[in-house]
């Protein structure tokens, strides 16, 4: 029972991240402009842009383009950035998560060390049904609450907030 739905878990992810992936590649090929002119930059000729084209896999059509990427990725291979690198080799894409999975995990640990405690006392809060105005949201929503317990006993006075007052309360 559990391995079931495990299992069909992967499986709503692995669809998800699927759709995901077309949705990404239908919206970058729709982007006005052409990507290897864009690398080569002021160097762009008709030629160099062929050529670049070619070496990019940009002449081929587009459902083409995604096949071999998505075969790259389910391999390992993300590609490689050319963000910022002109018409250079660029590097792999691996090697740039590589350091920053590092700050990655020690992030995730930390925050997962500080929610995950408050999470469970909070839960346990709520749990033993002795704290009801903690947890009863409505009852800060209320102006009343402000009134009572932030304003003082001078706020009534002030048109602004009897009028919130009335609004929310219907008196």
């Amino acid at each position: 029972m559990v391995w079931r739905a495990l299992l069909a878990r992967l499986g709503i992810s692995l669809v998800t991240l699927w759709v995901v992936s077309v949705l990404i590649f239908i919206g970058t090929n729709l982007l006005p402009g052409d990507i290897a002119q864009i690398i080569l930059g002021q160097m762009a000729t008709p030629e160099n842009t062929a050529v670049l084209r070619e070496k990019l896999g940009l002449d081929k059509h587009p459902l083409e383009q995604y096949l071999v990427w998505l075969s790259n990725v389910v391999m390992g291979d993300l590609g490689i950035s050319k963000a910022g690198l002109g018409a250079g080799l660029g590097t792999p894409i691996v090697e740039m998560l590589g350091p920053r999975i590092d700050n990655t995990a020690m992030l995730t640990i930390l925050v997962g060390a500080i929610a995950i405690p408050i999470s469970v006392a909070l839960g346990l809060l709520a749990a033993t049904g002795s704290h009801d105005y903690f947890f009863n949201f409505k009852y800060y929503l209320d102006p009343r609450f402000f009134n009572r317990y932030y304003a003082g006993a001078g706020v009534r006075s002030f048109s602004r907030l009897a009028a919130f007052d009335r609004l929310f309360t219907g008196r």
